[in-house]
């Protein structure tokens, strides 16, 4: 998960949030890759500066308004304009809850989460005020008061994630943030967008919009993957140890000593799921013939069926309660395989799906897991 912060003057350079840097910041919030974070202070700095966006020209209006109503008018039209006059100033509480309402539909839709100040933030900025301590310029100077706070809010958050993202364009703040573990700083959004970082989550949404089409192009080389799958799986299930009721030895278990897995793996490309960072995960289940070794207390094989006695072959071994056995069983085997696709090779500023065909040359396929090994029996339908 890619955290990063955002500091008022860098919501100010782009109140409207139209640019290519906001809109895949937003993206990928909007996706669950990445989550924004914006301190309560910076979010009263922009907001405030949005209402004066707003209210200080339809205050100036009223005022032209007001002079205008106070010249020799017609009776009619001086009256009007007073109506005029008086609708703009009844607007402007209605055009502050606009902007506040704005701001918020954009961070919930983002997924953007405010900070509010926490009681320990207030004793900390004091002693950097009298200290004159950065992000103040110097001693005692209150203009610098809310990007004190702001400082607080980033030194909590960077003590609870892996590594904090700070995009501040004030030099005095990036300063101090520079000087705090587990954070980046960066100048303008458009830096940031652009990281490694960053394109490494961007690159994971546009895995997961184009899903389907990257799963049309892999599935043309089933036969590939299956067959490198298949030994894989092969791989992992050679000593691999299996619980079956049915099994004669004192813990039901089993450890599997030849085998013959499906060239096909028995994959299941239409449950496949995409896990972030390039990892795609295929489930599989298939039936196979295994020749499994166990343990069998000697008095417990010549008590058993004679039918069953016969498919199990035993030998002795240096213990003389116990022979070593070795039995033929028909198994179901399920679990997943991870493919790996290095989405690294598509440029930065590359068109996602025109570099498919170079990230689907290099394919990397291991065993995620081995989820259940289950022992077919007559009464399942199968015949010995």
């Amino acid at each position: 998960m890619l955290h990063v912060l955002l500091d008022t003057n860098i919501l100010r350079q782009d109140p409207q949030r139209k640019s290519v840097a906001f809109q895949v910041l937003g993206r990928l919030g909007n996706s669950g890759g990445l989550i924004i974070h914006i301190p309560y202070l910076v979010r009263k700095e922009f907001l405030g500066h949005r209402e004066e966006e707003y209210v200080e020209p339809l205050q100036e209006i009223e005022k032209i308004y007001s002079k205008v109503v106070k010249k020799p008018l017609p009776t009619e039209l001086q009256e009007d304009l007073t109506k005029q006059s008086s609708a703009l100033i009844a607007s402007i509480p209605e055009v502050r809850n606009w902007v506040e309402r704005e701001f918020k539909v954009w961070c919930d839709h983002v997924g953007a989460k405010i900070h509010e100040i926490r009681p320990h933030h207030g004793e900390k900025v004091v002693d950097a005020y009298f200290n004159g301590e950065l992000p103040f310029k110097k001693k005692k100077n209150r203009a610098d008061f809310p990007d004190a706070f702001i400082l607080e809010s980033i030194k909590d958050l960077a003590s609870n994630v892996d590594l904090l993202n700070v995009v501040v364009a004030d030099k005095h703040l990036r300063d101090a943030c520079v000087k705090i573990d587990n954070v980046t700083t960066f100048e303008r959004l458009d830096g940031f967008v652009r990281s490694d970082a960053c394109h490494a989550v961007f690159q994971d949404a546009e895995v997961a919009d184009n899903f389907e089409t990257i799963m049309d192009e892999l599935k043309r080389k089933a036969g590939e993957v299956g067959e490198e799958a298949s030994k894989k799986i092969f791989d992992e299930l050679v000593g691999y140890t299996f619980s079956d009721s049915s099994i004669p030895d004192d813990n039901n278990e089993a450890t599997i000593s030849m085998l013959d897995v499906p060239i096909d793996a028995g994959l299941k490309w239409d449950e496949a799921e995409y896990y972030g960072s390039g990892v795609i995960s295929i489930p599989f289940e298939f039936e196979m013939t295994a020749t499994a070794d166990y343990y069998i207390f000697k008095s417990d094989y010549y008590c058993m069926d004679e039918k069953r006695a016969e498919s199990i072959g035993i030998s002795e071994y240096d213990n003389r309660h116990y022979f070593e056995a070795e039995e033929e069983f028909r198994l179901v085997v399920s679990g997943s395989i991870a493919v790996s696709l290095d989405f690294t090779r598509v440029p930065h500023e590359g068109e996602f799906l025109e570099h498919l065909d170079n990230v689907l040359d290099e394919i990397q396929i291991e065993v995620s897991e081995i989820e259940d090994i289950s022992v077919l029996h007559p009464e399942d339908g199968y015949a010995d």
